[in-house]
């Protein structure tokens, strides 16, 4: 669950449309309720995989998709030091997306799409603010989002 950012009008009410709420959310929210929109059980993370990959490219981060199927984003030039690490899939069924009480929910919010939509805006900060700079070429993060039960990161490939 994340809770959302304060200095703004309630985010709650029938009277908004999905997009309406979608714009007023900053885009870390908005990256997480994107997440939660794509259903994703053990076996089908393909489609969460590879649009988890091209948000990480547009949040300033190298990201792909390797042969396993996992996510994976990376900053920096030097060898991994920090790891970020969590897994795509959820349990089957459906919870419906929604806004309720300042907090975002729906499957997977909590485990693990949640913490995964956390270390990528995390990622891309430090990529934007030390892009260029001695600690961009020094040392470097990955981000790795797992598909259930496999762990080879070793491509950049997704196909849609």
């Amino acid at each position: 669950m994340l809770a959302l950012a304060e200095q703004r009008p309630p985010l709650d009410g029938c009277t908004r449309t999905s997009g309406e709420l979608r714009r007023l959310l900053n885009p870390d929210e908005q990256l997480l309720l994107e997440a939660l929109t794509i259903y994703s059980p053990s076996g089908k993370e393909q489609q969460l995989a590879c649009w988890l990959a091209q948000a990480m490219g547009r949040l300033s981060l190298s990201g792909g998709v390797d042969e396993a199927g996992n996510a994976v984003g990376e900053i920096g030039e030097g060898r991994p030091h920090i790891v970020l690490l969590g897994h795509l899939d959820t349990v089957p069924g459906f919870i419906p997306v929604e806004i309720r009480d300042g907090s975002i929910y729906g499957r997977g919010a909590v485990d693990a799409k949640g913490p995964f939509a956390t270390f990528v805006c995390a990622a891309s900060r430090v990529a934007i603010s030390t892009a260029g700079t001695e600690s961009w070429r020094r040392c470097s993060t990955s981000v790795g989002v797992f598909t259930c039960g496999r762990s080879s990161v070793t491509s950049n490939s997704c196909s849609a």
